[in-house]
């Protein structure tokens, strides 16, 4: 550095608290009019048929969500033992080899074998099974989580909007005003 073969480091410059909020302000408002844009929202009555359409879509999916989770609830002991099976077999080992202290472990672990082998289906056919309840209700999940941060920006936009009208009518009074005297003048 001393001998000029190393430049001098150049950091940023500083960021100001209200200058952050601003850019976090602007970030918000991009995002706001990316949505308006992307779901072709330009009035008010296009807002709230969004929104209607967003609750009914919110109402079907709750549906769909509470059909699977009975599905879930009915099938649980069988996925409950199918876990058991699974983390207890080491258990079962130690109490076939003479391990003292095990027997409760080996109990529930022949409880839940005894459970899986009168459902009558197979290990592997209960495990896809529940893989594929419990994808769909997060994919379920994921989506209402989405449907209902769609409709909590449209009322961020809406309760916005009437601020941000307000501000234009503030700003273009004195302008008007203005403009009134000058046309008075001439």
């Amino acid at each position: 550095y001393i001998l000029g073969k190393m430049e001098k480091q150049q950091y940023p410059p500083r960021v100001t608290g209200n200058m952050r909020q601003e850019v976090m302000r602007f970030e918000q408002l991009r995002a706001q009019f990316q949505f308006l844009n992307e779901n072709g929202i330009s009035t008010e009555a296009d807002m709230t048929a969004f929104v209607e359409t967003a609750e009914a879509k919110i109402n079907v999916l709750t549906k769909q969500r509470t059909i699977l989770n009975v599905q879930k609830k009915k099938r649980q002991p069988l996925f409950q033992a199918l876990a058991e099976e699974e983390a207890l077999a080491p258990a079962k080992r130690l109490y076939d080899q003479g391990q003292r202290g095990m027997e409760a472990e080996a109990q529930q672990y022949m409880d839940a074998v005894k459970l899986l082998d009168s459902c009558g289906e197979s290990r592997e056919v209960l495990s896809q099974q529940q893989s594929e309840l419990y994808t769909k209700l997060a994919d379920l999940n994921r989506e209402l989580r989405q449907v209902r941060k769609q409709i909590k920006m449209c009322e961020e936009i809406r309760t916005q909007t009437a601020a941000m009208q307000e501000n234009i009518r503030e700003i273009e009074a004195p302008e008007r005003q203005r403009q009134s005297r000058r046309r008075e003048r001439t």
